[in-house]
């Protein structure tokens, strides 16, 4: 195999010849010219290999050892002698009007899927970052439809001037479906008003956010509604966290230390605990009544959890409310008010297994993807990124 026909085969171009190729400090440049061959008139359809003339175009392809590549061909202009059409000869490896072959718009599509800034992939290319933009402009990813169950929250996007945008998920199914440009009804509304068959939704998993929860009631007649179970069981959490803070304050500088590296001995179930951190758990214990009271308040909650029985579930609760209200702690008042308020989904959160687990995680990778992107400011922009990194689309399906 010839030098020339070893560079013809790596550049994977096919009917081609390379005329010359010229190596500056960052370029390398190939000049190629094509065989004259039987050609389709666009406008007619009849076949013709009649020259009209010449052009030369310069096209950018993918850098090679961190060299910018350019080709430039001297393309033919064919004429039809049958209706007098006059164009170019067709290159498989460019799009017509485009000034790049196909495979370096490729490279950066393949690259969007990644959470890499846009300037990042243009370095990589040797193209500017508005080629990339318009690369991305011109997809159209598709928006898939649930199954029988979705899990809708909100992420902090902060695009297009609103600070929430809402994603939808597939979380057994392990999609995300879509995302919205902020967490409005309106938004909401039109989305769910656009699935198919909702009547098959079986279960839509949410937080405790009020819009959610009375349009997944008037969407989805047949779904139960399931509240994520970290949003409620922080709850209880947060409120032992406080108690312990409030006690903290009053001690020492030598014992609010020690409260402060014994706080995870409180989270943690008494069967876990060993000896000693039963011993440290019980000294904080007898600093205050109301911390022991906290703690055992967390114990009873936790063993509800462990119930699968609906109505035994809700039953428990009502009596678990009663507990908080007697106890008199103040710090377990916004429990009160959510598991009053939201007792039939937080059950339902309890007894059902699925979760917004896979949703937050693509929320925690949509936060890398802002993180080093300095934030993304157009809400076209941000969708069409997330779902990117997320789906696994060909170059052919955009």
């Amino acid at each position: 195999m010839s030098n020339l026909d070893f560079i013809i085969h790596s550049l994977n171009i096919a009917n081609v010849s390379i005329d010359n190729v010229i190596k500056s400090c960052d370029t390398l440049t190939y000049f190629l010219s094509t065989n004259i061959s039987t050609q389709t008139c666009p406008c007619c359809g009849h076949h013709t290999s009649y020259v009209h003339d010449y052009r030369t175009q310069k096209i950018k392809d993918l850098p090679i050892h961190r060299l910018k590549v350019s080709l430039v061909i001297k393309k033919r202009r064919y004429v039809c002698h049958h209706c007098g059409k006059k164009f170019y000869e067709f290159l498989p490896f460019i799009q017509k009007y485009k000034r790049v072959t196909d495979r370096l718009r490729q490279s950066v599509f393949i690259d969007l899927h990644e959470p890499y800034t846009m300037k990042n992939i243009a370095s990589k290319h040797s193209v500017s970052t508005f080629f990339v933009q318009q690369v991305l402009d011109e997809m159209s990813i598709p928006i898939e439809s649930p199954n029988n169950i979705i899990a809708i929250d909100e992420f902090k996007g902060n695009a297009d001037g609103e600070k929430f945008q809402t994603i939808i998920t597939d979380p057994v199914n392990k999609k995300v479906l879509n995302i919205l440009p902020d967490r409005h009804k309106l938004h909401i509304d039109k989305y769910f008003n656009s699935i198919p068959n909702k009547q098959n939704i079986r279960y839509v998993v949410m937080d405790m956010w009020k819009p959610y929860y009375d349009l997944a009631k008037q969407h989805f007649k047949n779904a139960t509604i399931i509240i994520d179970r970290y949003h409620f069981v922080r709850q209880v959490v947060w409120a032992v966290e406080n108690v312990r803070k409030r006690v903290q304050r009053k001690l020492s500088k030598e014992d609010r230390k020690f409260f402060k590296h014994s706080k995870k001995l409180l989270l943690k179930s008494k069967a876990n605990l060993t000896i000693d951190e039963l011993d440290n758990l019980y000294v904080m214990f007898t600093y205050s009544e109301d911390l022991r009271l906290a703690y055992d308040l967390k114990h009873i909650f936790y063993d509800i959890l462990k119930k699968r029985n609906k109505q035994e579930v809700k039953e428990s609760l009502i009596n678990y409310i009663e507990m908080l209200k007697d106890s008199k702690l103040k710090e377990f008042r916004e429990c009160i008010r959510a598991f009053s308020n939201w007792l039939d989904p937080i059950a339902n959160g309890i007894v059902e297994t699925y979760n917004n687990a896979y949703t937050e995680g693509k929320n925690n990778k949509t936060k890398v993807l802002k993180r080093i992107s300095y934030g993304i400011r157009t809400f076209k922009n941000l969708q069409k990124r997330i779902l990117l990194i997320n789906k696994n689309l060909h170059f052919q399906d955009i």
